[in-house]
Parts: C-alpha cells; sequence; structure tokens
C-alpha cells in the first residue's frame, strides 16, 4: 500500500526522510539466498508487493519449504502506492505481458493490491457515517470490478495458470494518525475506530474472496488477523481461516490492530513509533508468505497437480521401473513421461499480428492475424484457431478462423475503439498435430502504436532471443550505466524500464514539469528511446 512511487523499477532520490528510512529499512533487510533455476511467479501490486519483492519475502518462505527451484519476480510490477485502478490501464496492464513473455516459465501471478483504493476512501472519512451504505457498497464494487478485470486479463495468458490475491493483515489507525499528524498530514480516519477501519478493509477483502470463488484458477489467500495470531496479540486472537473454507474469516480479534511488533520501530525525535502503522516489516511478509506457501505453492510446486518428472518431451512412456527425472508433466513407468518414441508433432503460433484499415487514416477496424507452423517451421493449413481478444484488461471479443495456405488466419473487429489489445489463442485443431498451448506476448495500442505490430517467437517452441526478454535486458543495462547521468538532470526523482507500444523505454520521472531537465535529457540512450514522465515527488501516503 502507501507509498506513492509511480515507478516501475526504480532507483530514489530527493524523497522525504521518512520514506527514504522506510525504503532503506527494507533494503537492509534483503537476504543474500543461492540463485534460483526457474521463475515461476510474478509479483504484482503495491508497496506491500515492494515490500515482499525486496525483502524476498516471498522467495524466501519457498526455500523454507524445499521449494529451491522456484523463483519469484517483480522488478518492474510491483508499484508503490499503486491502485487496482492504476493496474487496468493499459501502460500497466503491458508491464505485466512484458514480464511474462520475458519470463516464459512464470505460470503463478501473485497480486497484492486493493490497500490504496481503501485508503483513498477512509483517510480522512468515516464511511459508517454520513454516508449511505449503499455508496460504500458503490465503492467497493469499484475496487472488485478492477481486480476482476486484473484477474482475467491475467489468466488470459495461457502461460499463466494460477493467479493469488493475497490480502492485507489489519494496520494500526492510531500509530498512522499520530505519525502523519507529526509530519504535518491528516490522516484521521474521520475518526473511525480501530474496528471501523478494519472492517472497512476486510468487506473490500470479501469481495476478493468472491472473485477467487468465481474465477477458475484464481485463489485467495486470508491474512486477516494473521499477525495476532502470530504473536498472540491480544492473546487468543485465533488464526484466519484457510482456504477452501476459509472458517473463522476474519480471523484474529477484529477491535485490535496488527501487533506493534509486526512493525519496524522507527524514531521521530526521542519519540518511537511502530513504522508507520501501514507497512509491516519483512519478517511479517514472512509470515504471511508462509501462508500462501502453506496452502498453494506447496501443492503446485512440490509435486501437487500431477506434475511428475520426467526426462526429455514427449508423451511416451520409459521402460523399467521408478521415476525418472527432468520436466515432463505426470509420472511415468520409468523415465517418466518424456522419453517417447520420437517427438511429437506440434501445432505452434508463430505470430500475432495487429493492422488497422477503413476510414479516412485506414485506423477504423482492427485486424488480427495468427499464425501457425509446425515443429519444423512449416506453415500449416486448414487449421481451426481459436481467440480470445481483451481491451484495456477486459474481455472484448472471441473468434474461429481457419488458416490459410500460408498458417494465417485473420480476425477482424469492425469499428474496434481505441485502447490497448491482448490476443490469446485458445485452440488450434489441425489434422495430425496437437496444440503446443501458448501464445507469444502481446499488447498492441491501437490509436497509437505503428502498425503493422507483429509479436512472434522463433521457429519451434523457444521464445526468440531478439524478443522481448532480451530487448527489456538491454534496456536495463543501458539505463544502470548511465544511472548518474540521469540523476544529475534537475528535477528527476527516479528512473526505470517500462514499456511503449510493446517495445522497452527507459522512463525518467520527474518533481514537477521542468524545462531545464528536459532540455538536458536525451531523446534516446544507446538507441534505447527515453519517455520523461512527471510524477511529482515521491512522499509517503
Amino acid at each position: 500500500m502507501g507509498y506513492w512511487l509511480q515507478v516501475h523499477e526504480v532507483k530514489l532520490m530527493k524523497v522525504s526522510w521518512l520514506a527514504r528510512a522506510v525504503f532503506l529499512a527494507l533494503l537492509v533487510t534483503l537476504a543474500c539466498s543461492a540463485a534460483f533455476a526457474t521463475p515461476r511467479i510474478l509479483i504484482v501490486g503495491d508497496s506491500w508487493s515492494v515490500s515482499v519483492w525486496h525483502g524476498r519475502a516471498l522467495d524466501t518462505a519457498l526455500q523454507e519449504y524445499g521449494l529451491h527451484d522456484v523463483e519469484c519476480v517483480g522488478d518492474i510490477t510491483t508499484r508503490g502506492g499503486s491502485t487496482a485502478s492504476d493496474w487496468v490501464k493499459p501502460d500497466w496492464l503491458a508491464a505485466i505481458t512484458q514480464q511474462l513473455g520475458a519470463f516464459p516459465t512464470i505460470d503463478t501471478v501473485h497480486l497484492i493490491i486493493g490497500g490504496n483504493d481503501v485508503l483513498s476512501k477512509i483517510k480522512t472519512t468515516n464511511v459508517f457515517v454520513g454516508w449511505p451504505a449503499l455508496m460504500r457498497e458503490s465503492w467497493w464494487q469499484d475496487i472488485q470490478n478492477n481486480i476482476q478485470a486484473l484477474v482475467n486479463y491475467c489468466l488470459l495468458h495461457p502461460q499463466v495458470r494460477h493467479v493469488v490475491i493475497a490480502d492485507y493483515d489489519y494496520l494500526n489507525r492510531t500509530t498512522v494518525q499520530v505519525l502523519y499528524y507529526v509530519l504535518g498530514q491528516t490522516f484521521d480516519f474521520g475518526g473511525m475506530t480501530q474496528e471501523q477501519v478494519n472492517t472497512a478493509f476486510i468487506e473490500v477483502g470479501v469481495k476478493k474472496l468472491a472473485v477467487a470463488q468465481r474465477t477458475p484458477g484464481c485463489y485467495y489467500v486470508q491474512n486477516w488477523g494473521l499477525l495476532q495470531y502470530h504473536h498472540n496479540t491480544p492473546a487468543g486472537a485465533p488464526r484466519p481461516g484457510v482456504y477452501p473454507d476459509y472458517n473463522p474469516y476474519p480471523g484474529g480479534n477484529t477491535a485490535y490492530p496488527m501487533p506493534d511488533a509486526a512493525f519496524d520501530t522507527v524514531y521521530i525525535g526521542p519519540f518511537p513509533f511502530a513504522g508507520d502503522g501501514i507497512h509491516p516489516s519483512i519478517d511479517a511478509h514472512k509470515v504471511m508468505a508462509r501462508n500462501a506457501v502453506e496452502q498453494f505453492y506447496l501443492d503446485w510446486y512440490g509435486g501437487g497437480e500431477g506434475e511428475g518428472e520426467g526426462e526429455g518431451e514427449g508423451e511416451g512412456e520409459g521402460e523399467g521401473e521408478g521415476e525418472g527425472e527432468g520436466e515432463g508433466e505426470g509420472e511415468g513407468e520409468g523415465e517418466g513421461e518424456g522419453e517417447g518414441e520420437g517427438e511429437q508433432a506440434l501445432a505452434i503460433v508463430e505470430c500475432v499480428t495487429y493492422t488497422t484499415s477503413g476510414g479516412k487514416n485506414s485506423d477504423r477496424h482492427l485486424s488480427v492475424t495468427i499464425k501457425v507452423v509446425d515443429n519444423q517451421g512449416s506453415p500449416v493449413g486448414n487449421a481451426a484457431v481459436s481467440i480470445s481478444i481483451t481491451r484495456n484488461g477486459s474481455a472484448y471479443a472471441t473468434g474461429n478462423a481457419s488458416t490459410n495456405g500460408n498458417g494465417e488466419a485473420t480476425f477482424v473487429a469492425n469499428n474496434a475503439p481505441n485502447g490497448t489489445y491482448s490476443t490469446a489463442v485458445t485452440n488450434v485443431s489441425a489434422n495430425g498435430l496437437t496444440f503446443e498451448g501458448s501464445t507469444p506476448p502481446n499488447a498492441f495500442s491501437k490509436g497509437s502504436d505503428p502498425v503493422p505490430a507483429s509479436y512472434c517467437r522463433s521457429t519451434g517452441t523457444s521464445a526468440s532471443a531478439s524478443g522481448p526478454g532480451a530487448a527489456v535486458r538491454l534496456a536495463r543495462e543501458v539505463k544502470a550505466r548511465h544511472s548518474d547521468a540521469l540523476f544529475a538532470a534537475p528535477g528527476v526523482v527516479g528512473h526505470g524500464v517500462g514499456l511503449s507500444g510493446g517495445r522497452p523505454v527507459i522512463e525518467v520521472y520527474l518533481e514537477n514539469e521542468n524545462a531545464a531537465a528536459r532540455a538536458q535529457l536525451p531523446a534516446s540512450i544507446e538507441n534505447v528511446p527515453v519517455r520523461i514522465i512527471v510524477t511529482g515527488p515521491f512522499e509517503a501516503f
């Protein structure tokens, strides 16, 4: 939650001393750990997710349970101060698609979001007094709708098998009010009690749970009262219920906050505060991460869901006895399901291409062309292709078409409005071939991106070495080499790597509109475009 840092993979400077202190407190708690073999989990969300990512809370919990081959990613998808309403914007969704493209082994999105949406309503307002209950319900419904759209967007990427909505624990409204008063900010919750503040968050938590319960592939982790239970403060606070019944819901004692022991103590002059009352310590995040690992990740990555271990590719059964070792998808009778006779014949989606046509500027209608090839890269004709298209993170259209002799099937959306579109191929049916199952990551912004725009992989099933992952890594390296020079420009408070039209750009964040800074900043650095964004100062919220 709480820090309005509109950044991606950001190096900070010129922040308020408290924000710097909290940020540094996160950094100094980083644990050194061995490199993981495979990125499997993408962390997405607000400053709680920033703490989980930078503090390696979830990585540590996975290691504790023996899942040493699972790694988390979150350098451009954990953004302090972000809201659910932010994450359904086209540029923000594109960051998710970019990361999934850069790390094709990711199959789970770990989502921590919605807290700032609630805080924006209750910061100075008692939403239980003077406001109709239907108004509050409408606010919470908007948050649920945005989270649902975000979950849907993630699951439309064929590689994503699970989205985990990890909820918050109770904040400490008294610490928040007093500390921010000392800092000259009003954060009094309109006089709400601790229980009322807790209830506001719980009401939204119930809606998150409903998203998970009605969405295949989506799961929910309840953390309400988990830190009370962990520290036995107040005594006897019950542990929050777990999947699938979540009994009790909520956990803990709703009249109490998260215990002070769950925060890192900070001092203003001689006066100690339990953090800022919003952001728990890395150790507290590890407690919540274990809650998620115990309920879901241990099953998924420790042998659950029937993911056995076999050598090679294909579906034949090996000979001999025992389980093999490797990455097959079940348990073979020997070396697993992967040592069959010959290579399985596959239908592979090689490219997704967007074009526009019609109207004065040839930009009225949107066409999406899917190219299908086999294992040798030869076009597959007469294949039945099914697709699902989203616009700005929400379901937009579905379609079915057959490929021509060039292996291409084209779908046309007449009078398509501007917005960011993403296409997932849901099935390919071709004689003698099995659909490989994935779609090259793609995100096309109609109205701003040049056409045609093609998103392709190399021949076969491996992502192209010159694809989006390599381009993003290059942009990061360029940015790192020029970090000091970027900060030398007046008014620069941070920099990161983002996407524009599916291509990486170096983003430079200005505290305010600054002609002198713009004059000093180049249009590109080592052929990587530079985009200047006015974010305002980075301050605690």
